[in-house]
């Protein structure tokens, strides 16, 4: 984590990618997730 979470505002939302290599070549987006910040602030 970067501590982007801290800086941004509350109505904003965190997305998430994954990117991988396929045969030498890069696929977008193999997994996303997008995550409201209500829910990670509640963590510890």
């Amino acid at each position: 984590m970067d501590g982007t979470f801290k800086i941004v505002p509350q109505w904003y939302q965190q997305l998430f990618t994954i990117h991988a290599f396929v045969v030498g070549k890069l696929v977008m987006s193999v997994v996303y997730v997008r995550i409201p910040l209500s829910v990670i602030s509640k963590q510890p």
